[in-house]
């Protein structure tokens, strides 16, 4: 970046978006920014969900990975009780897909993730992080009730958490930060501090800013590493307005995707 540029220009990432993103990434900026219709990305999202909830062209891995990307997607609108109906077949479908103890896990590759209980926290603590929240509403008991039985499973089982690697101790801080289960405080400052540790050096974009939102949702167990977070993303914008790709997590995301999670972690501090 050089001396001229400022360390953060909403203005520039916003161009980088409309000029190298595809519809559905453009639909996302403007949807999440507040200067274009959230129906414009429901149109866009619409051919990668079936009648049954199940999404496609969306993420590595199988049903859950590409219901986890779409996720990120409709939970970043706070779309509140207006899910639309790709977020009442999405939530249905998860719901019908959780085992009785509350966890989420399928034989599917899902980078960084590994097999085994490893892999089962990851898939538990990302849609027991998201899921709670598509549709922002406390009425919807089944759905809200999903985030506190994940946090339950993931205490209940440290060393695959542990064993998950950053990308699972984010989502899993996230979803046991303000669980009100018995250890889930303990686990939750664990988990700030392998996170610390990890993030001391340069970490890339995507990483950065899906840890961010984590410890943001989190709350105050993961303020010093929120702070710390938000500071690399600032100063991380690059001369054509984007934010270098990549990930040390094993969640590869392109320089599209990953300017539009850092712009909103930065804006979002």
């Amino acid at each position: 970046m050089t001396v001229e540029t400022p360390p953060f220009s909403l203005q520039a990432a916003e161009a980088f978006v409309m000029r190298e993103g595809d519809p559905r990434r453009k639909a996302t900026w403007k949807a999440v920014f507040g200067w274009g219709p959230v129906e414009v990305l429901i149109f866009e999202l619409e051919p990668h969900i079936d009648e049954a909830g199940r999404w496609s062209g969306f993420g590595p891995g199988g049903e859950l990975g590409a219901a986890i990307a779409s996720l990120r997607f409709l939970t970043a609108l706070n779309l509140g009780e207006d899910i639309f109906e790709v977020g009442q077949r999405t939530a249905a479908r998860l719901l019908a897909l959780r085992a009785a103890d509350g966890s989420w896990d399928e034989d599917a590759a899902w980078p960084g993730s590994g097999g085994g209980d490893p892999r089962r926290a990851w898939f538990t603590a990302a849609l027991g992080m998201l899921l709670p929240r598509l549709t922002g509403s406390a009425d919807d008991a089944a759905t809200v009730a999903c985030g506190g039985a994940a946090a339950a499973w993931l205490v209940a089982h440290p060393a695959a958490v542990a064993a998950a690697g950053p990308a699972t101790w984010w989502t899993a801080l996230a979803c046991v930060g303000g669980a009100q289960v018995k250890g889930a405080s303990a686990m939750a400052e664990d988990l700030a501090s392998k996170l610390n540790a990890w993030a001391t050096g340069a970490r890339p974009a995507s990483d950065l800013a899906w840890m961010h939102e984590a410890a943001r949702l989190a709350g105050r167990p993961a303020d010093a590493l929120r702070q710390r977070v938000w500071a690399q993303l600032a100063a991380g914008q690059q001369p054509d307005g984007g934010w270098d790709a990549g990930s040390d997590a094993g969640l590869p995301a392109d320089r599209v995707d990953a300017t539009i999670v850092a712009t909103r972690a930065v804006v979002r501090p």
